[in-house]
């Protein structure tokens, strides 16, 4: 005999409704792309991991900031904006 999911009781503080840009320098998405300059392990010396972070301006759909680096922490992304 099957067993049904039972409701949630509670209320979701985040409702997950996204901003919408009205104008330009609303919203800005953030978004991280991987590409390799090689094939095989990333740990061979001809195989290099990159990470690209891009800034876009959600209004008028232009990129603001690429910032391209092996390894990329927070301090690294901060200064792109």
């Amino acid at each position: 005999m099957k067993k049904h999911k039972r409701a949630l009781l509670v209320t979701s503080t985040n409702s997950g409704d996204r901003n919408v840009a009205s104008c330009p320098n609303r919203v800005w998405p953030l978004d991280f792309e991987f590409d390799q300059t090689g094939r095989g392990p990333a740990k061979t010396t001809d195989c290099l991991t990159l990470k690209f972070f891009n800034i876009t301006d959600e209004f008028t759909k232009t990129v603001l900031a690429i910032d391209v680096e092996r390894s990329m922490g927070g301090d690294d992304m901060a200064s792109a904006f």
